[in-house]
């Protein structure tokens, strides 16, 4: 759930009316730096650890959960950007995401069910959900809750 931040970083916009995913070697670049970020001992994976130190950085009161005003501030992008970043992970749509569920998010990185996290798989994961939320027929739930990326990965 965490690196739900690193996603925002991804995000180019090309106006405030509308936002530009990156193609081909110039999301490659904005992915691999976002990897580089989590993989703070460049084993070339990601842990738990290290997946979960991103998600304390980013709970900027220590309650134990991300609301989305802190998800904004450590975010640096765009408020509808970083929104509609947010719902995609709050399944449960209560404006918060625990900090403690950094599994759950490492599940869905890892691809083959191997509890390894290569940067492969990553790269998958995240252009794949940036591709649900920022398509032109991207999908959404109630509220512009971007609900089917995340559940039907």
């Amino acid at each position: 759930m965490l690196s739900i931040i690193l996603i925002s970083v991804f995000i180019g916009l090309g106006s405030a009316q509308t936002v530009h995913l990156p193609h081909g070697h110039d999301l490659q670049v904005i992915i691999d730096h976002g990897f580089d970020r989590i993989d703070t001992d460049g084993n070339g994976v990601l842990s738990l650890a290290e997946v979960s130190s991103v998600a304390s950085s980013e709970d900027a009161d220590g309650d134990g959960h991300i609301t989305l005003q802190e998800f904004i501030s450590f975010s640096n992008r765009s408020e509808e950007v970083t929104t509609k970043i947010f719902h995609a992970y709050d399944l449960d749509g209560d404006g918060l995401l625990p900090t403690d569920h950094m599994t759950a998010y490492l599940d869905l990185l890892d691809h083959n069910n191997d509890d390894i996290v290569t940067k492969t798989e990553f790269e998958h994961f995240q252009t794949k959900l940036l591709q649900c939320l920022f398509s032109e027929h991207g999908h959404t739930g109630s509220h512009g809750h971007a609900v089917p990326c995340l559940r039907h990965y």
